[in-house]
């Protein structure tokens, strides 16, 4: 039996609350997760940095001709522990983005640079990235616009996730796709173009993919929102999105945000 309209809408406003509060709880967790990683990882950076130039002082100090075990060292050293600061820099971005996601507040609209919006939003979405795609960013300047921070990074990061999930769905055994983000001024404001090699949206969906709940994908991948959250905010900032694209070849999102 089918549910009536008004049963389906009751029961669709509770997914919405129930939703909506398993993410306050999130937001809640994630920002008392990275207030506690945040001042560790900061000593282990700063102990790095420390050890990095006491070891070069230390090998300034050797006498010419080391054996070749010390010599060894001498190489090897210094690339584990750029390798282990490159790490935990990587490390104190994702916590940096996971607490700009997990803020709380009233939306206050100021200067942003969205190229650094977009650094932070690819390192977010790498857990939905890194297995079907490569991402290449080509980012601009001049890259500010007026906006709030934490709204245009959800946005970015839907996009980006939007964009994984479509090359994902690519059919034949070499699904591995490409992501590219591209940045450059426009006019009074600023373009921001993200493009995928997935399977493409047709012509009669272009517009459904911005209705809240819409989706193509099965029920238990996603309530839908992802793309009609991201139009809600971008109006916000009196921007716009548009999206092209040639069914199973490409789809291409562009934003246009205006400057400060």
């Amino acid at each position: 039996m089918e549910q009536a309209p008004a049963e389906q809408a009751v029961q669709e406003a509770q997914h919405v609350r129930d939703e909506q509060a398993h993410l306050l709880a999130v937001g809640r967790l994630a920002a008392a997760v990275t207030h506690e990683l945040a001042a560790p990882i900061q000593a282990v950076g700063d102990d790095l940095a420390f050890l990095a130039s006491a070891f070069d002082r230390l090998a300034a100090r050797l006498p010419p001709g080391p054996d070749d075990e010390l010599a060894a060292l001498l190489d090897e050293v210094p690339a584990a522990l750029a390798q282990a600061r490159a790490g935990v820099a990587h490390a104190g971005r994702i916590l940096a983005g996971v607490r700009l996601l997990g803020r709380r507040g009233p939306v206050e609209l100021a200067p942003v640079a969205l190229n650094e919006l977009v650094r932070t939003a690819a390192v977010l979405a790498r857990g939905e990235t890194r297995a079907v795609a490569d991402v290449l960013l080509s980012l601009d300047e001049p890259d500010t616009v007026r906006g709030d921070a934490t709204s245009l990074l959800q946005v970015l990061v839907n996009l980006l996730v939007n964009a994984a999930h479509a090359i994902a769905e690519r059919p034949g055994p070499d699904r591995r796709g490409e992501i590219s983000v591209r940045t450059s001024p426009d006019g009074g404001g600023v373009r921001c173009v993200v493009t995928d090699n997935g399977i493409g949206v047709p012509a009669e969906l272009r517009e459904r993919i911005f209705e809240p709940f819409f989706t193509t994908r099965p029920a238990d991948a996603g309530t839908g929102q992802g793309l009609a959250l991201a139009r809600a905010v971008v109006e916000r900032h009196h921007g716009r999105i548009e999206v092209r694209s040639e069914p199973g070849r490409w789809t291409e999102l562009e934003v246009w945000l205006p400057a400060p």
